[in-house]
């Protein structure tokens, strides 16, 4: 509608039928929008048949969802305070609420003077000019207030100011007194809330009554502890009045004006403006009010229009949910949350929820099939009406309702007993229509729960909510077997982004390339863009800079790099030439440990839809298990062994499990980066076009850990860190002429009881040199030593074999290594 507004097209003159020929045309564009930017950004989805709560069959299902609804007597009409957008024109649930921290009220204190006194609190009929002190925020609901609410144990105090005494809470007078701005405040006398019961007071400026009542909901934490209660404008209100017999009084029409029934003066004045405003100077003509100011507050605002509500009486359709929430309290403990807090946030909305309001008033929708007797007003509404018109939708969709004459409509040979009938005009809520979505999504394929409900953080009163109790309510249990919430993404300084900021950082520029929150970035592709969400904590809020970003694009770099160069050394492999596990190498060996074990603490974290934690352990992974260990000892074997030895053999079946595990790994998140592996991975599966067609990992990997070798290994390479320590402290001292490690000689001296000694041993010098990425390595064991090691390190007297650049006793100044030594000869 405010699309239209802004095109300049008068939308009130418009049809029910153009409006929402108008918005279907809209949510098609919007669709088909996110739709192309989802599958670029490499979304997977059932985008050739995706559902849409405006399709016939899904509205036809919602409509048969209101029927099981209806006949287990869940539905009913009545007349009650709802959330109200004078902005919109209709009733809002809680979910279509967004709250404004920085709202100004006019806050003011009126005093309603004391008609008759309880027989409770007789006491205190000895003060002259006696009054009850109420304090408000929304002096436009003053016209229609019937009560006011104490609270049984509260203490109240009687203050005296200029002659007069006033009613207020005792904890609170002396915020009273600076509102007043009094420089003492006189107390005289006290009474409790339990006797100011059946007290009377006179409205301030309108010629009728406001007796006191007890309400839980009143406290002593803001205000005077004497509750304004107007039953046409708020919850508690209402019940209040509605146990004492008064009923709800709403002056106020659907576009938050005062109707003449608010009087002459009040009569056609926005409420929220000039409402307001009239309210207190007559307050101030009557000498009823105390203090006057402003208020920031939290306020509720319509999260489309972004302007305030009201709560205001009217006659809606609503939902009974007081005989199955503690039902779906009961399901909800079946369901996984991530994060865990969400469960409690969502017990929260269904437990303190008896009723929903499912009516909206407008036209898009799916409409409440109710008709009406034209002369008195009467719904008239059945399971016949209701099954005609699903049966009707099925084939015509919802628009039917709004182009059909009402006799078409019905059901045929219908009995309308003389009445005039006409079609209702409200619209069932968004949340009834995403809430059924189960309803029509899972039948359809077949099953009884979805495996995962995504969304924000604040669906816990929404989406989620309305599922749970759709499903419970006609199904009696819960559609989801998993709940996962995810944060919003602020900016650098933590900010919440809004176009009125400047701070919102389009997915577009970072994939292209554009200024991101001031700076000019390079176009970083989706992969990066995807990457940045996965790593970070996204249960919570996110926050994104320049920085960040880069960060991402040096990891993501990282491993394409490592798979680039696993890619080089697979360029000969052939599936005949894998070994068995008990014949490869032993650094091979432990490598292909590390990976099943890095693939199984990968596949734990993505059940626990931890992306970030996945992402960290294969990033360490590559980084320090392959690039900063495993390949630097790999270089001799690739570049210089015979391409059919059996030692060649065994790193390149690793490399391949190595490679097979990475890209299975990130293919959730770095889908593209996934695919390009596997289009250039040997032995790639026949009719399998795709790594997505491969499926997760295989119980294959189990086979492949040894706990304890993995032990020993890694305290092996505490050996290589202190080797490393040394050579780097050689190269800088210029007098040993060394520029790497294959330079140098090492001794290894290692202790009896060190437990790693038999491990060590078991390598031997051969291999230890090969492991240590020196020339040659002596092993010394030692029977006393203040460590479990010691390395001592030599620079090589030997010449450099030209091949694997070692300087090893069996080279000349021209001939190669020694066939033992340099494994090409």
């Amino acid at each position: 509608m405010e699309k239209l507004k802004k095109k300049g097209i008068d939308v009130d003159s418009m049809s029910a039928v153009d409006i929402r020929e108008k918005a279907s045309e809209y949510a098609q564009q919007q669709i088909q929008l996110q739709k192309k930017h989802f599958m670029k950004w490499g979304v997977m989805g059932d985008w050739d048949k995706p559902y849409k709560t405006m399709q016939k069959i899904y509205e036809a299902r919602q409509i048969g969802l209101f029927h099981t609804l209806y006949k287990k007597g869940l539905i009913y009409r009545g007349n009650k305070p709802v959330y109200w957008s004078p902005s919109s024109k209709t009733a809002l649930a809680e979910a279509e609420l967004e709250y404004n921290e920085e709202h100004v009220s006019p806050s003011i204190y009126v005093k309603f003077p004391v008609a008759t006194l309880s027989e409770g609190s007789n006491h205190i009929s000895k003060y002259e000019n006696l009054s009850a002190v109420i304090w408000t925020t929304t002096p436009w609901t003053l016209p229609a207030n019937k009560a006011i609410c104490v609270h049984d144990n509260l203490e109240y105090v009687i203050v005296e100011v200029n002659s007069e005494h006033y009613i207020v809470e005792k904890n609170l007078s002396n915020d009273f007194q600076k509102k007043l701005s009094l420089e003492t405040l006189k107390i005289v006398d006290s009474v409790s809330g339990e006797a100011l019961k059946g007290t009377v007071t006179r409205h301030p400026f309108l010629n009728q009554d406001s007796p006191i009542f007890h309400g839980n909901h009143v406290t002593s934490e803001s205000g005077t502890g004497l509750v304004h209660t107007a039953p046409g404008h708020g919850h508690d209100d209402y019940i209040i009045c509605k146990q004492n017999s008064i009923k709800p009084y709403c002056p106020i029409d659907d576009n938050g004006v005062f109707t003449p029934e608010a009087g002459e003066r009040l009569s056609g004045l926005y409420i929220l403006d000039g409402g307001n405003k009239e309210v207190i100077k007559i307050l101030e003509e009557e000498s009823k009010l105390l203090a006057h100011n402003e208020f920031i507050h939290k306020y509720p605002y319509d999260w489309r229009t972004k302007k305030p509500v009201i709560i205001r009486t009217t006659t809606q359709w609503f939902t009974d949910l007081t005989g199955i929430k503690d039902q779906a309290l009961s399901e909800v403990q079946g369901v996984n949350f991530f994060p865990q807090h969400g469960k409690n946030r969502l017990e929260s909305f269904i437990g303190t929820r008896d009723e929903w309001c499912i009516s909206r008033q407008r036209f898009w929708g799916v409409p409440i099939p109710s008709f009406y007797d034209e002369n008195t007003g009467e719904e008239v509404l059945d399971e016949d009406i209701i099954k005609n018109i699903e049966d009707i939708f099925s084939k015509e969709g919802s628009d039917a309702w709004f182009k059909r004459e009402v006799d078409y409509l019905l059901p045929k040979n219908y009995d309308k007993k003389g009445r005039s009938l006409v079609k209702g005009t409200d619209t069932m809520d968004v949340w009834f229509d995403s809430g059924s979505s189960w309803n029509s999504v899972l039948k359809e394929n077949g099953f009884d729960k979805a495996d995962i409900y995504l969304e924000g953080s604040d669906q816990h009163r929404g989406w989620f909510q309305s599922s749970v109790l759709l499903s419970v309510a006609t199904r009696g249990i819960a559609p989801m077997k998993d709940i996962v919430t995810h944060g919003f993404v602020l900016d650098r300084q933590g900010k919440k982004m809004s176009k009125s900021l400047g701070n919102v950082v389009s997915p577009n520029d970072i994939i292209k390339g554009g200024k991101v929150l001031g700076t000019k970035l390079p176009g970083y592709g989706v992969d990066v863009l995807r990457y940045w969400i996965s790593s970070v904590d996204f249960f919570n809020d996110i926050v994104v800079s320049p920085n960040i970003l880069e960060d991402s694009s040096r990891a993501v770099r990282k491993i394409r790099n490592t798979a680039r160069y696993i890619l080089g050394n697979l360029y000969d492999y052939k599936e005949e030439k894998r070994i068995n596990l008990d014949s490869l190498v032993p650094v091979d060996r432990y490598i292909l440990s590390r990976a099943g074990s890095v693939a199984k603490m990968i596949n734990e974290h993505y059940d626990a839809y931890n992306f970030a934690k996945a992402m960290r352990v294969l990033f360490n992974f590559v980084s320090v298990d392959l690039s900063g260990f495993y390949f630097e000892m790999l270089k001799d074997r690739l570049y210089t062994s015979d391409p059919s030895s059996e030692y060649r053999k065994s790193a390149q079946y690793v490399m391949f499990e190595v490679l097979n595990i990475i890209t299975k790994s990130i293919s959730p998140i770095l889908c593209h980066t996934a695919e390009d592996i596997y289009q250039h991975t040997p032995l790639k599966k026949e009719n399998t076009e795709s790594q997505f067609q491969l499926g997760w990992f295989t119980n294959d990997i189990d086979k492949w850990i040894d706990d304890n070798l993995e032990k020993d290994w890694d305290e092996f390479r505490l050996i290589k860190h202190n080797l490393n320590t040394k050579v780097d402290e050689m190269v800088k001292d210029k007098k040993y002429s060394i520029n790497k490690s294959s330079e140098c000689v090492a001794t290894l001296l290692i202790k009896r009881d060190y437990k790693l000694r038999e491990f060590i041993q078991n390598l031997g010098e051969s291999y230890l040199s090969e492991a240590l990425c020196v020339a040659n390595t002596h092993l010394r064991i030692v029977e006393d030593s203040n460590s479990d090691f010691e390395i001592i390190l030599e620079p090589s007297a030997e010449n450099e074999c030209p091949r694997c650049w070692k300087r090893v006793n069996s080279c000349d100044d021209n001939l190669f290594c020694d066939k033992n030594v340099c494994p090409l000869n």
